[in-house]
């Protein structure tokens, strides 16, 4: 009540003898919002022109509030959101993001893990049609494994080739090396350890792939009402193909979520670590698990796809500590080091427990 009196004691003299108009009224709901702003009036779009109008009569009209940098977009819409956030994610993931221009999206850590989806269905895909085109040798399929190495080190995961590589180049050094704390220059030199590194890399992933085995689990007959969901079970050859860049994407958020930001992180990784809480993380973590326990059950027995998830869980957690300590905080090419480590441990520990699965 105090607070009331105060106000209508500040009002205009012309308001206060006049009578309960809507004349009277819409004049005193003015004055209030410009002389009391909402502090969230400058980040909400406005509702109408006469909000509008109030919200440029408050702070201007580029529509900036000293507590909030966000400026007022009314053509901004839940699309282009969304669009920017998948833009920002594949230039994290796929571009260079040292030449992204703008702000980052508040929705980029969202698009991180469907990105990894995606990939995944590139190598299954890339898998199939070099297997149809130049068969095996001896039982292994060894012309497309190199044809999906090939595909991830040229285009869906070379960031995260090189990240290891440079990580590999401060590992015999006291200090970390200041090219390491950002990825920016992808033609700098690679020297000899992480060339060595970089070789072996193509070579353990390769290696992992060839040694898929071939299974031919039960399917539903035709004439089963199960059979239309048949699509959403792949054949066991390609499971691992799908699932690995699924959780080395994953890996990267975890990383995220761990430790801060190192001081010479550029913009996506800064916005990246900041949106990322153990919330997010584990939301993230439902598609990947569920896929897993699905896929790899043996007899209804869902545990080995948890055991799998955990193993990831540790090896990328461990990971993430180890790199963010060495380039001191969290840095582009920590996050995506550890996604490669997560990537490459997923296929180690399908092919470890392949006999528990299938046998």
């Amino acid at each position: 009540m105090n607070v009331r009196m105060g106000i209508m004691a500040e009002l205009p003299l012309r308001t206060r003898g006049q009578p309960k108009t809507a004349t009277g009224v819409m004049e005193r709901v003015r004055w209030r919002c410009r002389r009391v702003p909402s502090r969230h009036a400058a980040t909400r779009r406005p509702s109408s022109v006469y909000h509008q109008r109030v919200v440029e009569e408050s702070f201007g009209e580029s529509g900036m509030s000293p507590e909030s940098p966000m400026p007022i977009t009314p053509g901004a819409s839940r699309t282009v959101r969304i669009l920017d956030g998948m833009r920002d994610a594949a230039a994290l993931l796929l571009l260079d993001p040292a030449r992204r221009p703008g702000e980052p999206s508040a929705a980029l850590v969202r698009w991180v893990v469907p990105l990894g989806l995606l990939v995944g269905l590139a190598w299954a895909a890339t898998f199939r049609g070099a297997w149809r085109l130049y068969g095996e040798v001896g039982g292994l399929r060894l012309l497309p494994a190199l044809a999906v190495v090939v595909l991830e080190a040229l285009l869906t995961g070379r960031y995260l080739t090189l990240a290891l590589s440079h990580v590999a180049d401060t590992l015999d050094r006291a200090s970390p090396n200041p090219e390491v704390r950002q990825l920016d220059d992808l033609g700098a030199p690679v020297r000899l350890r992480g060339a060595l590194i970089l070789v072996l890399l193509v070579l353990v992933q390769w290696t992992l792939i060839v040694s898929i085995p071939v299974v031919n689990p039960w399917w539903p007959p035709p004439d089963d009402w199960r059979s239309v969901f048949n699509f959403l079970y792949p054949q066991p050859i390609y499971r691992p193909l799908l699932l690995a860049p699924l959780w080395g994407r994953w890996s990267i958020l975890l990383a995220a979520s761990i430790g801060r930001t190192a001081p010479g992180a550029d913009a996506l990784t800064a916005a990246a670590c900041g949106r990322m809480t153990p919330a997010r993380l584990l939301r993230q973590a439902v598609v990947p698990l569920l896929l897993s326990c699905i896929y790899f059950s043996r007899e209804r027995n869902f545990l080995i796809g948890a055991f799998m998830a955990l193993g990831v869980l540790t090896v990328s957690y461990l990971s993430a500590v180890a790199l963010a300590r060495r380039c001191g905080g969290q840095t582009r090419i920590t996050l995506l080091a550890t996604g490669q480590i997560g990537q490459i441990g997923f296929l180690a520990i399908y092919r470890a427990l392949w006999g528990h699965i299938y046998l």
